[in-house]
């Protein structure tokens, strides 16, 4: 294996020799063949900006979810939501509604911190 990255190094810059270098040290390749995964992505990390485009359709559908419970009583309630088995009761189910704008909250602010990290990255890159 380490034959293998010799031989890589040295048709990658054919005026630099490749020799063997210690673990730990700054200059393991050459300064031109280096490629982060910042500067090959852009800047932007796929999965942090797909985590939070996830979080917030998630998001989004709690919220909704969480304002139907608050504002519809349990014999309106559509049927795909649970609670619509106490159709007898006129009240509100309060407790899912709050529950469901906590989660709501929770992952808006995941779906933040996601964005703000990949523009993190984007400003390291030089973007």
């Amino acid at each position: 294996m380490r034959e293998r990255v010799r031989r890589r190094l040295a048709q990658s810059n054919p005026q630099r020799p490749a020799e063997p270098v210690a673990c730990g040290t700054q200059n393991r390749f050459p300064e031109e063949d280096t490629l982060s995964s910042i500067s090959a992505s852009g800047g932007r990390r796929g999965g942090t900006v797909a985590l939070a485009v996830v979080a917030a359709v998630i998001a989004l559908l709690f919220a909704i979810a969480g304002a139907i419970y608050l504002t519809k009583t349990a014999a309106t309630i559509p049927s795909f939501l649970p609670g619509k088995d106490l159709a007898k009761t006129k009240s509100h189910h309060t407790i899912r509604g709050v529950g469901a704008l906590v989660v709501a909250v929770a992952l808006f602010v995941v779906a933040g911190i996601s964005v703000a990290r990949s523009g993190k990255a984007k400003t390291a890159a030089g973007g």
